[in-house]
Formats: structure tokens, C-alpha cells, sequence
């Protein structure tokens, strides 16, 4: 029984290394979490298939020693992972093509997925044929995948990287094969020593591991950190200082971007004495704003680490220095909502092109920040866009973030550029440079770029008009809001542009799906489904396996919502993947054991009231998500747990329901289990979530859940 909680440890504990480091890979783009999970879930499903139909149980041998060498193929996965760009050749902060992409999300997956996905099959297979039923072995497997997930949780609070979970899950392994092992052949003993000693050598220098695998991608890295939100990297050369979080760059010290955005917002102000700065601790935002003569700067940032790492290599930014600034260390999106009024408010966030940073550019949020301004209050915000040439969904893009910003505000001007800035307040705000130049000159602001032929440039150049006429051309964009974050579905297209340039020029607002026809096509697709269940009742082991897949999918779909909103409410899911995957497993876990415990055969009225739950769960989420309403960590994890409780309940139901020989059902079943799940991670998080929003996503699984009723 051992070897089955040390194969569920290993497997929870190595998918969250692999998650993070390919989030890093692909510079912290979050369409990664769903792509790669499904990813994972397939190759997993091809392990389980694998040895497909034969019963005899392998031997705790060789059970031993494809789970030692699953520590170690996690181990050089989270290598090849940190290597990957350096290793196809890429150029220094480029995408690599999306081939290769594809590719290193393959090669960093498939050995460790399917190495454990076999190492299940056989594990189960051996209890199975020791008389315990299927149900407890995938609940056995479930609780040392819940202990792996609370352990990559807690090292992340501790602030180790993601490489000493890579070190503990090697050892782990080997642990767990020297607890199985029984001959006393050399062999037997020298496979398990192998991730043992390497797991036990990584984290005894692990600050080295970490530092000499992270210079890979940076050669000139003076510091590495793992955070809350993500991976941070400082280089240093020249008298140039960068920051890097996940590998992506977010600020240089030659850059002058920080002074045109705010120095653009500040002057729209005819007197500002009080500013709140949300973020940009690291660009010095808060110095730029003191450099207007405002009297008081309350400033907010989310990360202690980017904190500490800017005060010890930028030093003059550290707001000791400056008496009348004041830092808040929490979330900006909660900032605004805390009493007190503001003449600016200034959003110096990550671009909105992941649900941790769109978050702070929805109409929800504009509220919030419209609430903290006096009657002349100025909020100021910016984009990256294409300096002289806007395509269409760069247009959309900008202009769902204007509609969400004229709910809420009686003016709003956009200034094109690099950056583009976005400006609104209910008192007045003026494209004239005259009374910006003076108030420039009159309060003696030095600038390396921002001087009063600049001012005049950028206000009177053709750019501004053009883009009041291609903002006012597009109309029907929806607003971004954080049930449906439009923001996403532009972030996919303008990625995919960098490849394929004709995805570019799309108009993605032809492509939505007018309101009349939604519930058409929802009828009809479930009319489709409910005609291929009933042909599906006609074989026992098709409807089973397609039952199990079914569930999976819905609960998959409910997941993917509940870790995306969970990102949109808290910003946190780099720190709290392992709890939120750990609460999924902890269901599975309980859900099975619930049925491998029942004296007798679960009745078909068990089977409903399942699945009844997890539909409940995906409407009450829907639901929470249309309200706006907030979903902290413990109901974000009692969602998830519901929705893996359900799927662990079906699969120990339907492994004990009718089937004649649970030997003959355990690699079809988990392989449908898996493969559904893969299913749901994709077209949940790349599909239905860009195009449909949060709320319908979740509202699908509970749909999907009901469909599969008819399996029963």
C-alpha cells in the first residue's frame, strides 16, 4: 500500500514543479496552467493505457523502480524546463516559435506523465489482485498526493524555490521504493539510491542549483527568488540593473517608459497633493509623483520580495528616504476599497494579460478606484501597444478597457505611445499642451524625455486622432470585467500574432456568438451529447469508461474557473497551486474512500447524488462569479475539493458498479478519467473561459454533470 501514497506524492508534488517552471519557460503566461495540465493528464492517460488488458500484477520490484525513476525524470523535466530556450536556440526575452513551444511543453512532460501514469496501473493492479478494491487504491494514491501539495505549499510560504520540491519529490521516490523493495539482489537497491542521493545532493546546495540553473537564461543574474507571484531574477551589468519575474522583463534602470506614463497622468492635475500608487515600486514610480510637489504618496505593492530585492540593488528607491511616502505592503485591488480620498490614483500594474493582472483593469475595479477620488481626482493607467499601427484586437483591447473605465468615469482620454496612456476623472481632462507645458515649467520637473516639446508632440500629433477613431470604430467590444476578462481572449490572439501574423488582423469581434444564438447552440449541443450517451448505453464497459470521462471533463471545467477567478480575486495562485491542487486531490481522496469503504455495491441513486453535487458546485460558482462576489482560499478549495470529491465518488461507483473484474477496468477507467480531465484543462482554459467568460465556464461543467446522468 506504501508504494501507491509515495506514486500520489510524487505525482502532485512533480506536476506543480513542472506548472511552475514551464509558467517561467513561457514568461509567466498563465494560458500555460491550463495548456500544460492538460497536457499532463494526456500523457498521464497514456501511461495508464499503456499494458492495457494484462492482469498479472508486476512485482514490487519493478514497481520500485519506475517510482524511483519518476524522481528522477522530475528532476531533469525541471531542468530541461530552465534550459529549454537556451537549448532551441532562442533569442534572449523572445517567444520561442510556437512549434517549439509545443514541442518543450512535450518533452518536459510526456517522460515523468507517463512514467507515472503507468506506475498507477501497475500499483492498483497489485492491490487488486491482493483482494482490495480499485476504489482504495485511487483513494490510497490520493491522500500521498494531498501531502505532496500541502508540502509545495509550505515551501513556497518558506521561501524555498521550486527546485527544492523538484530535490524532495527525487528523494521521495527513492524513499518510497527502498520501503517496497524485498530481494536483496544489488539492483533492487541501486535504483532507489540513485534519486535518493541526487534528491539529497540538490537540496543541500540548493542556493547554488537554483542560482547556476537560473543564469542559464540570464547570464549576468546577481539574484533569484521565489515568490507568491512568480519567479524574480535581478541582472546587473554596466550600471544597468533589470528585474525579471518569471523571466519576463518588468523593469530596466535606462528605461524611461516609468516617466512618460507618469508624468503624462500627474500633469492632468492642476494641484494634486495626495496620490496612491498601486505598484511600481521597482520603476520608482513614487519618486516620479514626489517629484510634482505632491505633499503625501501612499504606495501599495504585493510582493516583499520585489520589495527587498529593489531596496538592495536600487537603493534609492527605497522610501525611507523620502518622509512623505508611505508603503503599504497587500493587494492594490484591495487597497482601493479602504476609506479615504485621493487627487491621483495611479495603476503602475503588470499588463492585463493574465487574470493576476487583469484584475486591475475591470470595470469593477475602476469603481473601486472611482470611490477614492475627489471630484477633480485624475486615475491614470497604461498599456504596451504598438507605437504608429494598431491591429484590430490591439484596438478592441484598449477599447474594452476605455468602455470599463466610461462606466465609472465622465472622461476619459487615451494618449498613444510607448506606453499608451489611458486617463480618466469625472473633473476635466485636456489634450491642449499649453496648460500641461506650464505646469511643466512651473513645477521645475526634470525629465530625460518628458520636456515641453515632447508635451506638445504627443498631444498634437495624427496618432491621437487615429486611435479616437479606431476606438470610437470599434463600439460592440464587450467591457473587461472579471467574470468575463476579455483581456484574455486579446492576449491569445496578440501571442499568437508574434507567429502566425494573419491571427493578428482578426477581428475577434465577428467571432463572438450573438445573444440569440446562444441558447440554440446550447440545445443543440445537447441534444448531440444526450443522443451519443443513449447509443453509449448499449456497452457496459463504453458507457462506464465514457461516464467516467464525462465527470471528469465537468469537474475539470468547474477547476479551471475556480483557479482562474480564485487568481482574479487574490493574485496568488503561483504560491497556492499546490494547496488549491491539493484540495482537488484531498476530494478524490474522500470521495473514494467513501465508496471503497461500502459493504455492498452502490446503488444507481448513489451515483445521482453525486453527480448532483457536482453540478451544485458549478452552478453555486457561476453564480459567485456574476455577483462579483470574492472567493478566498478556503472557498476557492472547498469548491475545487467538492468537484474532486465527485470525480473520486463516480470513479469508485462505476469500478464497483457491474464490473464483473475491477483487474480488466483499471486501465480504461483511469485513462477516460485522465483523458477527460485533459479535455476539460484545454478547452476550458483556451476555449470557453477567452470566449464565454468565467461564469459560463462554470455553468458548462454543472451542464455537462447533468448530461451525464443519462450514464448512469
Amino acid at each position: 500500500m506504501w508504494f501507491l501514497f509515495f506514486t500520489g506524492f510524487v505525482s502532485l508534488a512533480a506536476q506543480v514543479v513542472l506548472l511552475r517552471e514551464l509558467s517561467v519557460t513561457f514568461y509567466g503566461v498563465e494560458l500555460v496552467y491550463t495548456l500544460a495540465i492538460g497536457a499532463w493528464l494526456f500523457w498521464t492517460a497514456v501511461g495508464a493505457a499503456l499494458d492495457w488488458g494484462r492482469e498479472r500484477p508486476p512485482s514490487v520490484e519493478a514497481i520500485g523502480a519506475l517510482l524511483a525513476a519518476s524522481g528522477v525524470l522530475t528532476v531533469a523535466a525541471a531542468l530541461l524546463a530552465r534550459a529549454a530556450r537556451q537549448l532551441m536556440g532562442g533569442t534572449p526575452g523572445a517567444y520561442l516559435p510556437v512549434g517549439q513551444q509545443f514541442v518543450t511543453l512535450i518533452v518536459v512532460l510526456l517522460p515523468v506523465g507517463v512514467t507515472l501514469g503507468l506506475l498507477f496501473q501497475w500499483a492498483a493492479r497489485r492491490i487488486v489482485a491482493h483482494g482490495r478494491s480499485l476504489a482504495l487504491a485511487y483513494a490510497v494514491e490520493s491522500a500521498g498526493a494531498l501531502v505532496g501539495g500541502v508540502l509545495g505549499a509550505e515551501l513556497v510560504r518558506l521561501g524555498l524555490p521550486t527546485s527544492a520540491l523538484a530535490a524532495i519529490c527525487a528523494a521521495a521516490s527513492g524513499v518510497g521504493a527502498l520501503a517496497v523493495v524485498r530481494r536483496r539482489a544489488v539492483w533492487t537497491w541501486v535504483m532507489p539510491a540513485v534519486p535518493l542521493v541526487l534528491g539529497c545532493g540538490v537540496l543541500a546546495n540548493i542556493d547554488r542549483v537554483d542560482r547556476t540553473t537560473t543564469a542559464w537564461a540570464h547570464p549576468f543574474l546577481v539574484e533569484v527568488r521565489d515568490s507568491a507571484y512568480g519567479r524574480l531574477a535581478v541582472t546587473a551589468t554596466g550600471g544597468q540593473v533589470t528585474f525579471f519575474e518569471n523571466d519576463a522583463l518588468i523593469f530596466e534602470s535606462a528605461s524611461i517608459d516609468p516617466e512618460v506614463f507618469v508624468h503624462l497622468v500627474v500633469l492632468q492635475h492642476a494641484g494634486p497633493r495626495k496620490a496612491l500608487v498601486l505598484g511600481g515600486y521597482v520603476e520608482g514610480l513614487h519618486d516620479l509623483v514626489r517629484a510634482h510637489g505632491v505633499d503625501e504618496v501612499d504606495l501599495v505593492d504585493l510582493d516583499e520580495a520585489r520589495i527587498d530585492l529593489a531596496d538592495r540593488y536600487l537603493p534609492a528607491r527605497m522610501v525611507s528616504a523620502h518622509g512623505l511616502v508611505r508603503l503599504r505592503l497587500g493587494d492594490p485591488r484591495q487597497s482601493v476599497r479602504q476609506p479615504g480620498v485621493y487627487d491621483l490614483v495611479i495603476v503602475g500594474m503588470p499588463e492585463p494579460t493574465s487574470a493576476q493582472a487583469n484584475r486591475f483593469y475591470t470595470r469593477e475595479f475602476f469603481g473601486d478606484c472611482a470611490a477614492r477620488l475627489g471630484a477633480s481626482g485624475v486615475l491614470g493607467l497604461r498599456l504596451h501597444t504598438a507605437e504608429n499601427f494598431w491591429t484590430p484586437a490591439q484596438v478592441q483591447r484598449v477599447r474594452s478597457i476605455e468602455i470599463s473605465l466610461r462606466a465609472h468615469f465622465g472622461h476619459v482620454l487615451v494618449v498613444p505611445g510607448t506606453p499608451t496612456v489611458l486617463l480618466a476623472s469625472n473633473g476635466a481632462l485636456t489634450a491642449e499642451p499649453a496648460p500641461l507645458v506650464e505646469r511643466l515649467e512651473a513645477r521645475a520637473v526634470a525629465s530625460r524625455l518628458v520636456t515641453p516639446s515632447f508635451i506638445r508632440y504627443v498631444m498634437t500629433n495624427d496618432r491621437l486622432a487615429a486611435a479616437r477613431r479606431d476606438l470610437s470604430a470599434a463600439g460592440s467590444t464587450p467591457p473587461n470585467t472579471h467574470a468575463r476578462p476579455v483581456s484574455f481572449r486579446y492576449a491569445l490572439v496578440l501571442w499568437l500574432g508574434q507567429f502566425w501574423p494573419t491571427v493578428a488582423a482578426a477581428d475577434l469581434a465577428k467571432l463572438r456568438i450573438p445573444q440569440w444564438l446562444r441558447w440554440p447552440s446550447w440545445m443543440l449541443a445537447s441534444g448531440l451529447l444526450a443522443a451519443c450517451f443513449v447509443l453509449a448505453r448499449r456497452r457496459a464497459v463504453v458507457r462506464r469508461a465514457l461516464l467516467v470521462g464525462t465527470i471528469a471533463l465537468s469537474a475539470m471545467l468547474i477547476e479551471v474557473a475556480a483557479l482562474l477567478y480564485y487568481q482574479v480575486t487574490n493574485g496568488v495562485i503561483y504560491r497556492d497551486l499546490g494547496l488549491l491542487l491539493t484540495a482537488f486531490m484531498a476530494g478524490l481522496a474522500v470521495g473514494a474512500m467513501m465508496l471503497a469503504r461500502a459493504s455492498v455495491a452502490p446503488s444507481t441513486w448513489s451515483g445521482f447524488s453525486v453527480v448532483a453535487v457536482l453540478a451544485t458546485a458549478g452552478v453555486a460558482l457561476g453564480a459567485m462569479v456574476s455577483a462579483g462576489t470574492d472567493v478566498g482560499l478556503t472557498t476557492a478549495a472547498t469548491l475545487i475539493g467538492v468537484t474532486g470529491a465527485s470525480v473520486g465518488a463516480v470513479f469508485g461507483y462505476v469500478s464497483r458498479s457491474g464490473a464483473p473484474d475491477q483487474r480488466r477496468v483499471i486501465a480504461p477507467l483511469y485513462a477516460s478519467d485522465l483523458a477527460g480531465g485533459c479535455l476539460g484543462a484545454v478547452a476550458g482554459g483556451l476555449l470557453l473561459v477567452p470566449l464565454l467568460g468565467l461564469d459560463s465556464t462554470a455553468f458548462a461543467g454543472a451542464w455537462l454533470a447533468l448530461l451525464a446522468l443519462m450514464l448512469l
